[in-house]
């Protein structure tokens, strides 16, 4: 699935079709500049699917001049969330 059309899934989903929480999503690792330490695990947990989605939602709708889009940031969520879905879609 490309990106654009991930957006587009991102955007048509409600709460509910998020795995029942509490969920890990894979993100991508941040480091600290100038230091070898890294920030968070390379999984975060999702607690509540309303506000993760809502923000997500939020990202995917300032589009490519988002500071998330511009870091890379959005779109690595982007393709682990496809990943959670995909793998919950398998085991229904």
């Amino acid at each position: 699935m490309d990106l654009q059309a991930t957006a587009d899934l991102v955007m048509k989903l409600t709460p509910a079709d998020l795995p029942p929480v509490p969920w890990a999503l894979k993100v991508a690792e941040r480091k600290v500049v100038g230091t070898g330490l890294f920030l968070g695990g390379p999984y975060v947990t999702v607690k509540d699917n309303e506000r993760f989605l809502r923000s997500l939602q939020d990202d995917v709708a300032q589009g490519p001049d988002g500071p998330r889009a511009r870091t890379g940031a959005i779109q690595a969520d982007l393709v682990a969330l496809v990943a959670v879905l995909a793998a919950r879609k398998e085991t229904a």
